[in-house]
């Protein structure tokens, strides 16, 4: 099965299981299961909407000048940009979406809760800095290529 991301995605989160790296998919009103890891759902939508996951992240690269954990614009007509919360080479690099990180809490230094409308929770072990400076990552592409 093919996921397509669109507004109501929230995170890809990779799980390890026998039958391999999977997608756990947090939705703003479900929570679905691929059976694909989370950067080959990244690569699809990118090919799906018109170039290579490859070319989109050299573009963000060169828009905002990071050199890793680079955002990426998967959907431009639904300004849809995802960001890593860390190298999209580890196979635990999970994504999100970067209109929804409003549905991030806080809860220590180094524990994220991601929160659906179902009140769904998926804990985040990833520190304050690199969430913070992620969001801001991606924002900076939102507005340097949106606006």
């Amino acid at each position: 099965m093919d996921y397509i991301l669109t507004e109501d995605t929230i995170l890809l989160y990779p799980k390890v299981s026998e039958k391999g790296i999977t997608t756990v998919v947090f939705e703003k009103n479900r929570i679905i299961e691929i059976m694909k890891s989370p950067k080959r759902i990244i690569k699809y939508n990118c090919l799906r909407y018109g170039s290579t996951f490859e070319g989109r992240r050299k573009h963000s690269k060169r828009l905002i000048n990071v050199s890793s954990k680079t955002p990426i614009i998967v959907r431009e007509s639904k300004e849809l940009i995802m960001f890593p919360v860390q190298s999209d080479r580890n196979y635990n690099c999970c994504w999100i979406n970067l209109s929804n990180h409003d549905l991030i809490e806080w809860r220590n230094e180094d524990n994220f809760v991601i929160k659906s409308k179902s009140e769904q929770l998926m804990n985040l072990n990833v520190s304050y800095n690199i969430m913070t400076n992620q969001i801001k990552n991606g924002a900076l592409l939102y507005y340097t290529y949106f606006k």
